[in-house]
């Protein structure tokens, strides 16, 4: 049975350990109404500071080292609730696999497929020892197309995002984790996200906020907007007791209907220096860095897929091979828009995840080629595929891949809905060559494709982004083993005046 969401908070959280004799000594909660129950009782045992310490979410050192952290409260057992983020797996972790985007996920249109995918995203964050997934994302949705989030969601179809969103918030908490399904309404574009109303503390509380998200990590643990000023609300009766009391029901309700404290377990010990170093690096004076082995929770879906037939090839683009820069793309305020070497399995932000096994779409056509007996042409760099000499490709290949990619990231949006490094001259090039050009997409979403109508353009594979497992995926369904959905979750056009609405955000 799925289990209902808690809609009406900002975030669902969980709370106390097993070693509380209080709360060991209730029932476990077998309804949503026995759930609030327990969270009353347990409210009744807190005192005003405590309470505030639940509604504020933030970087703490008082807490498990996650992306959002509640603090202890000790005199009752409590060792506080971890938050990370997603959406496509455990982000700024090692040990975790990297799970296909949302977008590639409701191109399938298969909700069993959907829900077992957020199954295994909530595996991973359990055994991670993380109460709250921060995801599943419905916003945005995708109104503008240079949305620079719309790979998180499930496209601008409503219907199917709610379709999506049910399947993955159910799968999720099936194995008894929090699913935090995001974003505010109206959430379609990163341009000027940062702009805020300064109404104070008490107006936001009063108007239903109930729990504080963390922003921003820095040195400045503990740092926040609710924290003391909300103190000084509630002593003031600018917020009432009965609503920090509310607030803080509907932040533990979910926590007791989903049993999280009944063996829960422990945080990852590697959770604090992953954390660290993915947002400070090694040298940094902010923090001493010993790294930990991580706990390994990657499951049975870890294994790569057998090639078979035989294919003499070409392969051409930068979104083929493994990226230049390692094992995640970064994106923070200083970064470049993307790099150009390399295959792009996710989009950026702050849930990034650590790819542990990412296979390149190079690699994996290499490993079936050459059991085959076959064998594989390369040339990656596009200023030598524009200039159209092909020195280094002899003979034609009897079939030339074309790997392309647009970059996507939280924070900012795109720029335009062309593809990115002058693709439209690559695909051109290779086709004036190749008869039988294949050109396969990696990206966010909607892309321009003006090359569409080229005679030896033979097929176009639009594959989002598809997770670790890229490589192998693309080969899976190129070579046949795997039947391609051929259904989208967003219409293609032709050019920008097919869109009615403003392609800019503003």
């Amino acid at each position: 049975m799925y289990a209902p969401t808690l809609w009406i908070s900002l975030a669902s959280l969980a709370l106390v350990s097993p070693t509380s004799a209080t709360l060991l000594s209730q029932k476990p909660a077998s309804s949503w109404e026995n759930a609030s129950d327990q969270a009353r009782a347990f409210i009744a045992q807190l005192n005003t500071t405590e309470k505030i310490g639940i509604a504020t979410c933030g970087y703490r050192r008082d807490g498990p080292a996650c992306v959002g952290t509640i603090g202890k409260v000790e005199r009752l057992g409590f060792q506080g609730i971890c938050f990370s983020d997603g959406p496509s797996g455990y982000a700024r972790s090692d040990g975790v696999s990297v799970f296909s985007s949302g977008l590639t996920a409701a191109a399938t249109w298969d909700k069993r497929l959907i829900y077992e995918r957020a199954v295994a995203i909530g595996e991973e964050f359990r055994a991670k020892g993380a109460h709250v997934f921060l995801g599943p994302s419905c916003g945005p949705m995708g109104r503008s197309v240079l949305g620079g989030r719309n790979w998180e969601g499930f496209g601008p179809d409503p219907y199917l995002s709610g379709v999506a969103m049910h399947a993955s918030v159910s799968g999720i908490q099936s194995v008894g984790v929090q699913a935090c399904s995001k974003h505010l309404i109206g959430n379609e574009q990163e341009t000027q996200r940062t702009q805020t109303t300064e109404d104070g503390t008490a107006s936001f509380a009063n108007a239903g906020l109930d729990l504080e998200m963390p922003g921003p990590v820095s040195a400045d643990y503990g740092a926040s907007y609710f924290g003391n000023y909300l103190l000084d609300a509630v002593n003031d009766d600018n917020v009432t007791k009965s609503r920090l009391n509310e607030m803080v029901e509907r932040v533990l309700t979910l926590y007791f209907f989903l049993h999280q404290h009944e063996d829960f377990p422990a945080l990852d010990p590697a959770s604090a220096t992953a954390l660290s170093v993915n947002q400070f690096g090694y040298n940094t004076t902010q923090f001493a860095i010993k790294p930990v082995p991580a706990r390994d929770v990657r499951g049975e879906y870890q294994r790569n897929t057998a090639l078979e037939n035989e294919k003499d090839i070409g392969v051409f683009g930068n979104g083929a091979p493994y990226p230049a820069i390692g094992s995640v793309y970064f994106d923070y305020e200083n970064a470049p828009i993307s790099y150009e070497v390399g295959t792009l399995d996710q989009g950026g932000g702050s849930g990034i995840v650590r790819n542990n096994e990412l296979i390149a779409p190079l690699d994996a056509n290499r490993e079936r080629v050459r059991k085959q007996g076959g064998r594989v042409q390369v040339l990656l760099e596009h200023k030598d595929i524009i200039d159209g000499k092909f020195r280094s490709i002899y003979p034609i290949p009897d079939v030339c891949l074309v790997f392309l990619k647009a970059f996507a990231a939280e924070g900012r949006d795109r720029e335009s809905p062309d593809l990115d490094w002058n693709i439209t001259k690559v695909v051109e090039s290779v086709a004036s060559l190749c008869s039988n050009t294949v050109v396969i997409v990696n990206g966010p979403g909607i892309v321009l494709m003006p090359w569409a109508d080229n005679e030896n353009v033979t097929a176009i594979l639009s594959a989002q982004y598809p997770g670790e497992e890229i490589g192998n995926s693309i080969v899976d369904a190129l070579w046949g083993e795997a039947e391609p959905a051929s259904r989208l979750p967003y219409t293609i056009p032709t050019n920008t005046n097919d869109w009615r609405a403003n392609l800019q955000p503003n």
